[in-house]
């Protein structure tokens, strides 16, 4: 009897600690993955829209991605990808993702190459950039609006949340799609620097460490990426959120999405790392950013 009182408190203990786990998550989770074993451990998938898994591999501990000009997307033959995700992060935590990245020294860049994002999802299926960063520009955060001009974007300042903010390009809002009979925008913001080229930064052949800082928040989002310790865009107190309603959702990807070319790239990852948190805790690229 007392042996099996020891099995049946053992047993309550581990569906305890299964059903702590979940609670767990509500608070955020951290995740790693050095690519010494696995590609996609027990968190992480690919994303179908690029159904292409043989594009990735593992190699002296190192996870290699090369898509070429035949790795179409599934919707459409404009553009090519192989991402893997860590999905559904829940709309109320913020994301941190830090990797470590290598452009193969070949890859020719003339036109987009994203290697990163930080996407959002609404209950339609319809998905937004939220963070991204580039083989070909410098890394880019948006932000969201009823409204087309920049100047009546709502409770949206350029001076209250850029410092320094013309040393961004501000890209024209653009209609994304209509939502309750009202069209809403996306506007772009990164550093002053060309696009559709090959960007020197990451596209030199060496290793190199991305951070993004992100939460998705009608007026509270912010938006931080920073390459080798100096940040490049922080937008903070901002309207980051899409406005597509409904389950909204978002996901941290690592991987190549680029306009069709007729030829491959190659971008190695190493130390993936992926921390959801309540953003009350404080952001994890430093505050005074």
């Amino acid at each position: 009897m007392i042996n099996l009182f020891y099995i049946l408190l053992f047993s309550l203990s581990v569906s305890f600690q299964s059903i702590a786990g979940n609670w767990n998550q509500s608070s955020g989770q951290k995740y790693f993955n050095d690519f010494s074993k696995s590609i996609y451990k027990n968190w992480a998938d690919w994303n179908t829209t690029g159904p292409y898994p043989k594009a990735a591999k593992i190699k002296d501990g190192k996870l290699i991605i090369t898509v070429t000009d035949k790795m179409l997307d599934t919707h459409t033959n404009r553009t090519g990808r192989f991402e893997i995700e860590k999905k559904n992060i829940s709309k109320s935590l913020a994301v941190y993702q830090k990797f470590r990245v290598r452009s193969h020294p070949d890859n020719l860049i003339n036109d987009r190459v994203l290697i990163s994002q930080i996407k959002q999802y609404d209950s339609g299926g319809s998905s937004q950039p939220q963070a991204t960063v580039f083989l070909d520009r410098a890394p880019t955060c948006a932000i969201y609006s009823y409204k087309k001009e920049f100047k009546d974007f709502p409770t949206f300042r350029k001076e209250q949340y850029l410092s320094n903010y013309k040393k961004y390009q501000i890209n024209e809002p653009v209609f994304w799609r209509a939502h309750k009979k009202k069209s809403w925008f996306f506007a772009e913001f990164r550093k002053t620097e060309p696009a559709n080229k090959e960007w020197k930064t990451l596209n030199d052949g060496k290793w190199h460490t991305v951070e993004m800082d992100v939460y998705p928040h009608s007026k509270k989002g912010y938006c931080i990426i920073k390459i080798d310790g100096k940040v490049y865009i922080s937008l903070k107190n901002a309207p980051t959120r899409s406005l597509g309603g409904g389950n909204f959702r978002y996901d941290a990807r690592i991987g190549i999405y680029r306009d069709t070319v007729k030829h491959s790239h190659t971008v190695e990852y190493d130390d993936w790392e992926i921390e959801t948190y309540k953003p009350e805790t404080g952001l994890r690229i430093g505050r005074d950013n």
